[in-house]
C-alpha cells in the first residue's frame, strides 16, 4: 500500500533543459543574470539574482555535463535537466534578493521549503 504522493519542498533550485557543452560555452561568454524564484500556492515567495559566471554554478553544470557527455557534445544527445539549488549559489558575493515575502508570511510557508532555504530567506527578509 502506497501513501500519499510526496510533496517536494522548495530548495531554491532551478534547471536548464537540454544542456550541452556548446551551450555552456555560449552562456559563459554572455554571462546572463540568473533569476530563480519560488512560488507557493501561486504566490511569489522569493526571487534570487546572481551572475551565471559564478564559479560554483559553472562547476555544477560542468560536473553534470561530464557525467552525461564525457566525450563532448554528440548529435542528438543532451543533458536533459542540468539542475542546481541554493547550495550552489548561496555563497556567491553578488547574490541579491530582489524580493522576499515579509517574515510573517515566510513563517507561514516554513513547512513548504527546506530548512536551508527557510533559514537563508529569514536571515535576508
Amino acid at each position: 500500500m502506497q501513501g500519499p504522493p510526496k510533496k517536494n519542498k522548495l530548495n531554491g533550485g532551478g534547471n536548464f533543459t537540454d544542456y550541452t557543452w556548446e551551450r555552456l560555452d555560449r552562456d559563459t561568454e554572455k554571462n546572463p543574470a540568473m533569476l530563480t524564484a519560488g512560488f507557493i500556492d501561486g504566490k511569489l515567495v522569493y526571487i534570487f539574482r546572481f551572475p551565471f559566471n559564478s564559479e560554483s554554478i559553472v562547476n555544477r553544470l560542468k560536473e553534470q555535463l561530464k557525467k552525461r557527455l564525457p566525450d563532448g557534445d554528440q548529435k542528438g544527445h543532451y543533458l536533459r535537466s542540468a539542475s542546481f539549488d541554493l547550495r550552489h549559489y548561496e555563497d556567491i558575493p553578488e547574490l541579491s534578493h530582489p524580493f522576499i515575502v515579509e517574515r510573517k508570511q515566510l513563517q507561514a510557508y516554513r513547512s513548504c521549503m527546506t530548512s536551508r532555504l527557510y533559514d537563508h530567506l529569514y536571515q535576508h527578509a
